[in-house]
């Protein structure tokens, strides 16, 4: 599995999002947007944005015919590097980070909504008289439970949360344009446990973990 690290020049990308009518507010919309304008299906995927000084750093996997070539050429790049890295066998430890978006498929009369976990599972508990369920434990089972198959979780452990709205094309009232759709959950977590099932593992790390995998979400940072 290839990791590629790379720092674009955020000038660049700013004065394209402008140009092209992209909403800078989404840093995940917006570095999906300008890698596939750019770097097409070389783009990685899943991948971590994060703002830096003067650049907007992609990390994030490689799809496996992917060129390098196409970001050596790329006058926007100001510096990458590509890291081949072994997936952890059966038995062994691993820790890592992700930044998730935990919702879960949910809804009536056939149509299923994209909604927060927090809250199908508050839902679900005053329908049945349960005791109402706490946000970040609910977050927590749900990050865990990506894993089942697979990892034998010891920490799952809340860095950080956050409400935002994400921008996507065909949004309510704007179709054809990106633009933002409802409120969504964001979290980054730290975990770390037994892999179990060293090729399920895998799988997931290439493929990442959860929903909107394309706009910056699910990727694992192994430390």
């Amino acid at each position: 599995m290839r990791i590629l690290k790379m720092e674009l020049d955020a000038v660049s990308v700013a004065e394209w999002a402008k140009s092209s009518g992209i909403p800078r507010y989404d840093i995940g919309y917006l570095a999906h947007a300008f890698m596939r304008r750019f770097f097409n299906d070389d783009a990685p995927q899943p991948f971590l944005p994060l703002k830096n000084a003067g650049c907007l750093c992609i990390e994030g996997v490689l799809p496996e015919d992917a060129e390098i070539a196409v970001f050596e050429k790329s006058p926007d790049v100001l510096s990458y590097s590509v890291e081949e890295i072994t997936p952890p066998h059966a038995g062994e430890t691993v820790s890592f980070r992700v930044r998730l978006c935990p919702v879960m498929r949910n809804g009536s009369s056939g149509k299923e909504v994209e909604t927060d976990a927090f809250l199908v599972m508050l839902r679900r508990a005053e329908a049945s008289g349960q005791t109402p369920p706490k946000r970040m434990q609910v977050y927590r089972q749900w990050a865990a439970g990506r894993f089942a198959d697979c990892l034998n979780v010891s920490k799952t452990y809340i860095e950080r949360y956050e409400q935002i709205r994400p921008c996507r094309r065909g949004a309510l009232g704007h179709l054809g344009a990106p633009a933002a759709i409802g409120w969504r959950p964001v979290i980054e977590v730290s975990m770390s446990g037994v892999v179990i099932d060293a090729e399920r593992f895998a799988q997931l790390a290439r493929r990442g973990i959860g929903r909107h995998k394309a706009f910056g979400f699910g990727y694992l940072r192994f430390s």
